[in-house]
């Protein structure tokens, strides 16, 4: 019988793992991250530094800070977080938590070890069994006694190459933190940072848990108590958090000013400058803004680096606006850009916190485009509308580059509203233009300038007869079908539980999922929007028979987040009377790959009207998924209904023995 599938596997086996990782970045990217949030968050309690030192792809990242025993004792069981921080139990931000569980299960990827030195203790972290449905049973630690003093290092593998630019940014945008890297040392600028507590996130009950880890006049002054209340808090035990939260401070979020920022400029590349800066106070933080003249691009939420693609911006009205790559694009903005967002209370637009939002009035949006526009945009207006590039070369150059990567990745072909959406989302073409991408195409592989062969056409079908030519020898041919001839598989569902099949809306994506079905025995659909009752009684007489056979019958239905694709998604599921599961696209997607909605929201005014209802005024197509990540999204949407304790290959070893002795007798008698 299968069980349910754990969640802590979702923090450390690698499919799992991947939710975790944004656009644009890698493993190796999010470790770093994670470790140097951690570092800076610790450091700005203890002495403002941070040394890092990376030798051999590995990278160590040390500063003054103590991880607590107790911490330490759960870094290697992933069902239980590694601290209370991620229900924001810790005010000592950055020594535990949340992210170092989760930078060690990404770092251990390539079965490098993963190194803790603090507490006098040096961990060796390494993986035993990425899969164990034993939690205790993942990884293996090492201890062993060490001087480390009142530090903490973290020694991690990551190549410095997939690095770099994210440390040049750490140290842009943390001119508070001197750095020493390698020896070289950035020092800081002296500006009063402190820790941004939001002291409303806690109940009386977190607070209490606060205590066991941490001494009561601490937790006191990280909240900004004024001095005359502390005795007071002190005596009264009984009502300590009560009197915490009564007394406690708002703190008000300080940014860094254009001086700190050109200095540490300066430190880091004397040729680079600001040609342009702003501070706007929005309705939750202060937004500071600097143009520089280079072709970097920061972008930081309390001093931690996210891409364009993951800061969206809101209006008042709670309706979402626009994405920050989605506003540099429309405002055609071509310098270097440093988006520094300071806020006591950053708002998250999903579960893994992957994307920010910005909460701002009209005023205030109108305030941060004009900036953009004026001192970063492009007043060209010699090029095409439709594209956001130098020129039709330049243009042309990317498109090939990006189609001729998109067929390596998956070595299947690609459809050319697959490569729309990815020009889109890489700020090359302007939503909305599909038809004039499409004829620039047509006209590029009329030139041989872009393979056609890259693309499939799924709409027009050709019905060809199997003959073959006067001159073709029989015996030639039959001997030469018999040598390529395979066993087929068995079924690999014999065994299990579950009868399960792959459903879909969009019959131009039948290459992937059709790639996805005979990896793992299962039939799949596209049912091109509604079943003819035909098809749906061929359906039902599936269902019966594997009924019969004691299996739980459950569809994996993917299609358009527009009116469309939800009525074809509920009509499913009312007509057929199985488990119909969406896997996509669903709203979490939409917010984890950052992907680009369509220009119009079409359909009948009822369905539209119930879709706008339900899910918001925007819609998106299947398509805009990425190809690798619709490919693991359908992996890991079957894999949860297989059962490998119940798979057994044996009759395939067994068949294709036999057919191979079959052949060979065969051949030798023609021979």
């Amino acid at each position: 019988m299968i069980t349910e599938y754990p969640a802590y596997l979702q923090k450390t086996d690698i499919d799992g793992l991947k939710q975790f990782v944004p656009a644009g970045e890698t493993f190796y990217t999010l470790a770093f991250k994670e470790i140097m949030d951690n570092a800076l968050d610790a450091c700005e309690k203890a002495d403002n530094t941070v040394n890092i030192d990376i030798d051999d792809g590995y990278i160590s990242i040390k500063n003054k800070c103590s991880i607590p025993a107790q911490v330490l004792k759960n870094l290697s069981k992933p069902d239980i977080n590694a601290s209370s921080k991620y229900r924001q139990y810790s005010y000592k931000r950055g020594a535990i938590g949340q992210g170092m569980g989760l930078a060690i299960a990404v770092a251990t990827i390539n079965d490098k070890d993963f190194f803790i030195r603090t507490n006098n203790k040096c961990l060796t972290i390494s993986i035993a069994d990425r899969l164990s449905f034993t939690p205790d049973n993942i990884f293996n630690i090492q201890e062993k006694d060490i001087d480390c003093g009142d530090t903490t290092e973290i020694s991690f593998y990551a190549p410095l190459n997939e690095i770099k630019e994210m440390l040049f940014n750490y140290i842009l945008v943390n001119p508070h933190i001197s750095f020493t890297v390698n020896g070289k040392e950035y020092s800081r600028i002296d500006i009063n940072k402190c820790l941004k507590n939001d002291i409303d996130k806690y109940s009386a009950d977190d607070i209490n848990k606060l205590c066991k880890f941490y001494d009561k006049p601490d937790i006191i002054d990280s909240f900004n108590i004024a001095n005359s209340h502390k005795k007071e808090i002190l005596l009264n035990s009984e009502n300590f958090a009560e009197l915490l939260k009564k007394y406690a401070k708002p703190v008000k979020p300080l940014i860094f000013g254009i001086e700190p920022i050109k200095n540490r400029l300066a430190q880091l590349d004397n040729n680079i400058e600001i040609t342009a800066y702003k501070k706007i106070e929005l309705s939750d933080g202060i937004l500071e803004l600097a143009v520089l003249n280079t072709d970097i691009s920061v972008v930081s939420v309390n001093e931690s680096l996210l891409n364009d693609g993951r800061l969206w911006l809101y209006d008042e009205k709670r309706s979402m606006q626009l994405m920050l790559g989605r506003l540099l694009s429309d405002v055609k903005f071509k310098a270097g850009l440093a988006f520094i967002y300071h806020c006591s209370r950053p708002e998250f637009a999903d579960s893994n916190k992957q994307a920010v939002i910005i909460n701002t009035c009209e005023p205030e949006f109108n305030k941060i485009k004009n900036f953009l526009k004026v001192y970063g945009g492009d007043k060209r207006t010699s090029y095409d509308s439709w594209h956001l590039c130098e020129s039709k070369e330049q243009l042309t150059e990317r498109i090939v580059s990006i189609a001729e990567n998109m067929y390596q990745s998956m070595n299947l072909p690609i459809t050319i509203r697959q490569l729309y959406y990815q020009l889109v989302s890489q700020g090359i073409i302007v939503n909305g233009k599909y038809n004039t991408l499409d004829a620039y195409l047509t006209d590029l592989r009329k030139k041989n300038i872009l393979n056609w062969e890259l693309f499939e056409d799924r709409n027009r079908y050709f019905h060809k007869i199997n003959t073959i030519e006067p001159e073709t020898d029989i015996k030639d041919l039959i001997l030469s079908h018999i040598a390529n001839l395979e066993s087929p598989a068995v079924n690999k569902w014999h065994n299990q539980d579950y009868y399960v099949e792959l459903w879909y809306e969009k019959d131009a994506l039948s290459s992937y999922f059709q790639h996805i079905s005979d990896k793992w025995h299962i039939l799949c659909f596209a049912n091109r929007g509604y079943n003819s009752f035909t098809k749906n009684k061929e359906t039902l007489k599936r269902f019966a028979e594997n009924r019969e056979k004691g299996k739980h019958i459950v569809i994996l239905y993917a299609g358009d987040y527009d009116p469309h694709g939800f009525v074809i998604y509920e009509n499913l599921k009312k007509e057929l009377n199985v488990k119909v599961e969406r896997i996509g696209l669903t709203q979490e997607q939409i917010s984890q790959y950052n992907l680009i909605e369509m220009p119009d929201l079409k359909g009948v005014n009822k369905i539209k009207n119930d879709f706008i209802r339900l899910h918001g005024d925007k819609a998106y197509e299947l398509d805009a998924l990425p190809a690798k990540e619709l490919m693991n999204l359908l992996d890991s949407s079957i894999s949860k209904y297989f059962d490998p304790a119940l798979y057994d290959n044996t009759k395939d070893i067994i068949n294709q023995a036999l057919l191979e002795k079959i052949k060979k007798n065969i051949i030798n008698s023609l021979n």
